[in-house]
């Protein structure tokens, strides 16, 4: 009997671990101004899709929490969202520095990465590429 509530005490503490480590949204982190400016620095003056301006603007998208995710020996915070109504294939995904100092995106329209944002080396492009798969 303690083996089972022991191991019961082990689940509930790693999935609340697990669920603690579950980051905001995008569309909560870009209202942070170092987020906001960051993402907009990378895609001023680039070609983006009418539903990615109202995100940035300020619109609710549809996404999931972000996740922090590990290059090299460096942290970063990746989120995504998808166009309203028409998911199926058409994101957006934001790598950030921790704080949102810094930003890359990818873009995909109909599931085919259409464009990169703010110059991501191979590493973050593969991050990024990888998050974008169906």
């Amino acid at each position: 009997m303690r083996r089972i509530a022991s191991l019961c005490g082990l689940l509930a503490f790693a999935f609340a671990s697990a669920k603690g480590a579950e980051l905001a949204y995008l569309w909560d982190v870009i209202t942070k101004p170092a987020y906001k400016q960051s993402l907009h620095a990378i895609v001023v003056g680039q070609p983006i899709d009418p539903w990615v301006k109202g995100l940035l603007a300020g619109d609710d998208g549809v996404s999931g929490p972000g996740k922090d995710v590990t290059i090299g020996r460096d942290k970063f915070e990746l989120y995504n969202a998808c166009q309203p109504h028409n998911c199926g294939g058409n994101f957006l995904y934001v790598l950030f520095t921790p704080g949102g100092g810094k930003a890359w995106a990818v873009f995909t329209k109909e599931g085919k990465i259409a464009r990169y944002y703010g110059d991501p080396d191979a590493a973050k492009q593969l991050v990024l590429k990888d998050a974008a798969k169906p």
